[in-house]
């Protein structure tokens, strides 16, 4: 696995905001993905930041595509 690349792509249900110490869920995104990077880590792979959509449930089907768009280009990029 050494070199390859370690990519989170993510949904929630849950504003951005609501990802922190102070809030409901306690923990950042990051926070809630570190076994994840970790993993990456033991294994030598390069971890990528995770690309997060929050409150997916409100997003109309434009910013759907903006999303999409998004990931299709990152997918893209890491193939290189």
């Amino acid at each position: 696995m050494t070199s390859k690349i370690c990519l989170n792509a993510i949904t929630t249900i849950d504003s951005k905001e609501l990802y922190c110490i102070q809030d409901i869920n306690s923990y950042t995104i990051t926070e809630f993905l570190r076994p994840f990077e970790q993993t990456a880590n033991l294994c030598l792979m390069n971890y990528r930041k995770p690309v997060a959509a929050t409150e997916i449930y409100k997003l109309s089907d434009a910013e759907l595509e903006v999303y999409g768009s998004e990931y299709s280009d990152l997918i893209d990029e890491i193939q290189l």
